[in-house]
């Protein structure tokens, strides 16, 4: 090609790659549109993101909505970490109230194996009956949770032997108590804040 017709070449190409930009890229990508053409194609619309605040739409802040694989909840997690311990031959339930739908992490781990039933009691008990979930003989155990129905989950743990055992117990979950239950019918509710009233005030700037 002779080089007139190279360098013409070139320059349409330019100046047609410069229209593209200034009536589709730059309107659609950053929302810059000189000409209004991005509007008049309906491309700006591209790079505004619909964001829907589904927990506006939830008449109970606590009862989680299913939004495909995400779930939302209108109100915030909590986190815990609690030291137990278990005297020989004793035992000790710990639990959280859930709503149905509500989920939690949980990690908790014993200096030996103790005899554990991860089991929920419905809000009614015992006019409804407890489910289990998992029994076994452990020293540790981690997972996820999510709760079948509303009410309090969480651990039976029995000490077999004659000498005590530390369990150290952490969890993160929509959760908004804690319900320990001793071998003497003895019941403390524990309060658990929010994790944003767990977190350190921003310092104020001078």
């Amino acid at each position: 090609m002779p080089p007139r017709k190279l360098l013409k070449a070139c320059i349409i190409s330019f100046l047609a790659t410069v229209v593209l930009a200034v009536t589709v890229v730059l309107p659609a990508e950053y929302g810059i549109d000189v000409l209004g053409t991005g509007r008049a194609l309906g491309l700006t619309a591209i790079d505004q993101p619909v964001l829907e605040d589904v927990s506006m739409d939830i008449e109970n802040p606590g009862q989680p909505v299913a939004d495909g694989p995400i779930t939302h909840l209108g109100t915030l997690y909590r986190v815990e970490s609690r030291e137990i311990i278990l005297q020989p031959y004793d035992y000790i339930e710990y639990k959280y109230h859930l709503v149905q739908g509500a989920s939690m992490l949980f990690a908790w781990s014993a200096e030996s194996p103790v005899n554990q039933d991860f089991h929920g009691d419905p809000e009614n008990y015992p006019e409804e009956p407890t489910e289990s979930f998992n029994t076994s003989t452990r020293s540790r155990d981690s997972g996820s949770f999510v709760a079948p129905f509303p009410g309090v989950h969480g651990w039976f743990w029995e000490n077999p032997g004659p000498t005590p055992i530390r369990i150290q117990l952490y969890s993160a979950g929509f959760y908004d108590f804690s319900v320990e239950i001793r071998s003497n019918r003895e019941r403390i509710r524990h309060e658990l804040a929010p994790i944003s009233d767990q977190m350190p005030a921003e310092e104020e700037t001078p």
